[in-house]
């Protein structure tokens, strides 16, 4: 999963592991997008226009959101419960309905 990553913390002459862990922690949102995808066929552009552009819009906020979550850090550092609120935001965010897009975007808001 983290070849890469891996590769380059043993090149850094750093905790290979701490690497790997670290990538595989940074690509955890895109871990989600598939799901995504299953739950809004508008993140695949087969909606109207405003069904594609709210999909986009709330698909960018969710994966940030998730961001957020993984590395703790908005504006300032977060806390336990600033990360848990980051990454519920962003699940309600990809689910790509108007109730819990915008339950996500308060929350988000809300942080």
């Amino acid at each position: 999963m983290a070849l890469a990553a891996y590769v380059a913390g043993g090149i850094a002459e750093a905790d290979i592991n701490k690497c790997g862990w670290t990538a595989a922690a940074y690509a955890a949102p895109s871990f989600l997008l598939p799901f995504a995808f299953a739950f809004g066929p508008g993140l695949l552009l087969q909606g109207d226009l405003v069904q594609n552009l709210a999909a986009v819009i709330t698909g960018t906020l969710g994966v940030m959101a998730i961001a957020v979550a993984v590395i703790g850090v908005l504006i300032q550092p977060l806390g336990l419960s600033g990360r848990l609120v980051a990454a519920l935001a962003g699940v309600l965010l990809l689910f790509q309905d108007f109730t819990t897009a915008a339950a996500g975007i308060a929350l988000l808001g809300g942080l």
